[in-house]
């Protein structure tokens, strides 16, 4: 949640105050932001997180940043889940589908979070253990299997940003990607 308002506010969490865990703890009002700021000149806006909208309050904060549509967990399903977590390919559909499924001429400014990638990294997040990494170190079997199960949700985030880069080709309109991790 740092990182996310870090980049939508260009403010640093860290500078909000001592022992804030998170700037979406203390956010309460309508806040500036970027999509505040494309909002007001016209620009539709839309953020998508595979989680609840409950954790870290992110329903109320970006609804405080200039977020007038939101899409959360509710809008998957049980097939959309890779062991505990909703995967990167669900995610480009679900946005995909609502970024189509817009009206008008407006533009539009979508910010979307993917949670796939998430911890944990043991056998547990899928509950299997994918194709090992190859690498020119010995590793134990526990820093093996973590890396395993991590390369698994990269190789699922590149998919997924490969799907992004053809679905928006295939637009009319201009559009910008920016993607960044934080795990």
């Amino acid at each position: 949640a740092n990182t996310e308002f870090d980049v939508l506010t260009g403010m640093m969490t860290n500078r909000i105050g001592a022992g804030t865990t998170s700037a979406f703890r203390v956010v309460h009002r309508n806040t500036d932001s970027l999509p505040r700021v494309l909002q007001e000149v016209g620009y539709q806006t839309f953020f998508a997180h595979p989680g609840t909208s409950w954790f870290y309050n992110r329903e109320s904060v970006y609804s405080y940043l200039g977020i007038t549509d939101q899409q959360f967990q509710d809008a998957y399903t049980t097939e959309d889940y890779k062991g505990n977590w909703v995967t990167d390919r669900a995610f480009l559909q679900r946005v995909s589908q609502a970024l189509e499924e817009r009206d008008g001429d407006a533009p539009i400014f979508a910010y979307g979070v993917t949670i796939q990638n998430h911890q944990a990294y043991n056998t547990a997040k899928y509950g299997y253990l994918p194709e090992p990494v190859q690498t020119n170190v010995p590793l134990s079997d526990e820093a093996g299997e973590y890396l395993s199960v991590y390369f698994e949700g990269l190789r699922d985030s590149d998919a997924m940003l490969r799907g992004w880069v053809e679905w928006l080709e295939a637009q009319t309109e201009p559009w910008l990607l920016v993607f960044f991790g934080d795990h």
